[in-house]
């Protein structure tokens, strides 16, 4: 960081458009934090695949995610990063109910690590109670997280 001493110990930037003053910042992460990052695009799926821990897919479907598994998956032959095993691909998936394993396991079958999930569904359009989702995560992790 140009003008900015990056340690645990304290933390400050004097540059052209940002003046940080210095700030003591901690505790130190006992291991390096795992950087994942998002889009759609070629631009944005060449840098995860270059520069990144993992990348997350937005609101998708199952085909659509092939399809940008496989762009992401060359980008990280032609970076050298495909043999990082524990690279991270999550994905929420519009077509899979979200009760059913079996769809989860698809998911994992086409190479994601990591599913967002919503217990009530993709699309929240339904207006519940915080009681009604409590239910909705209970009865998630019965129907589907016991299966795995």
């Amino acid at each position: 960081v140009p003008g900015g001493d990056r340690t645990c110990e304290d933390f400050g930037l004097h540059g052209e458009q940002f003046d940080v003053p210095r700030i003591k910042c901690g505790p130190e992460p006992v291991r390096p934090i795992t950087i994942t990052v998002g889009g759609h695009s070629k631009a944005a799926l060449r840098r995860a695949a270059r520069l990144e821990d993992g990348w997350v897919a937005a609101i998708v479907t199952r085909e659509g995610m092939r399809g940008l598994k496989a762009l992401l998956d060359g980008y990280r032959k032609e970076f050298g990063t495909d043999a990082k095993e524990d690279y991270i691909v999550q994905g929420m998936l519009s077509d899979i109910e979200v009760f059913d394993p079996d769809g989860y396991r698809e998911a994992e079958d086409m190479g994601l690590t990591d599913v967002t999930v919503s217990a009530w569904g993709v699309y929240d359009t339904e207006e519940l109670s915080l009681p009604e989702r409590l239910d909705r995560i209970k009865q998630f992790a019965d129907e589907v997280l016991t299966k795995f």
